[in-house]
């Protein structure tokens, strides 16, 4: 796959997809687990596998509702169901819990918001054509 325009990866939170969102970004995290002693060396060494995986999900956008900030304090559960898609039909799923959200805005520009959401769980990814 060549390069591609951001707006072309697509992201649906709780299976809303019209979050008017403008930047979004996935981060992937294998904490190493750490096998150094007295014969490393010196050297930090480790387990050919992860000890903990874990994603995090960031976006920002345009306020154009207070939904995602209603769910947020309304909903008893705040795991959501997510999905990257990009513009070559891969796939990132899994559920989220959110992190954080702010929302501020300039008196002569637009009102944003930025989020980041923590996996829970497993998270799959499905290459596409």
């Amino acid at each position: 796959m060549g390069g591609f325009a951001g707006r072309k990866a697509l992201l649906t939170v709780g299976g809303v997809g019209n979050i008017a969102i403008m930047s979004k970004g996935l981060t992937v995290n294998n904490e190493m687990i750490d096998t150094t002693n007295d014969t490393s060396g010196g050297w930090k060494t480790g387990l050919f596998e992860a000890g903990q995986k874990a994603c995090e999900l960031s976006f920002s956008g345009v306020v154009e509702n207070l939904s995602l900030l209603m769910s947020i304090f309304t909903n008893v559960s705040q795991t959501y169901a997510c999905v990257l898609t990009y513009p070559d039909g891969s796939t990132v799923t899994g559920n989220f819990d959110f992190g954080s959200y702010s929302d501020s805005g300039e008196t002569a520009d637009k009102y944003t918001f930025e989020a980041s959401m923590a996996s829970n769980g497993a998270v799959v990814f499905v290459a596409g054509t």
